[in-house]
């Protein structure tokens, strides 16, 4: 089970307190109603998929480009193995 992680598994923009643009601080994840453990991955899959419609997740490559920072991310801290 070593590929799972806490997940929040009701992800929605509305569940962070982020700073506000041009200030810098921690971002922090709200409203634990709902956690589970599973794949990492399921929350910003979900989060995807509910907050954008079909056409502004393929504008730019937006989707593709959060996966693809979700990943870099995953790497530069130390997992492997995650394709």
């Amino acid at each position: 089970f070593s590929h799972l992680t806490l997940t929040h598994g009701d992800t929605y923009l509305a569940n962070f307190l982020c700073p506000h643009e041009g200030q810098t601080g921690a971002t922090y994840i709200i409203d634990w109603q709902s956690p589970e453990t599973y794949r990492g991955a399921s929350d910003l899959v979900n989060m995807c998929a509910t907050f954008w419609t079909r056409e502004q997740r393929a504008d730019g490559e937006r989707e593709l480009n959060v996966l693809r920072q979700y990943h870099r991310t995953l790497k530069e801290n130390g997992v492997s193995g995650y394709a």
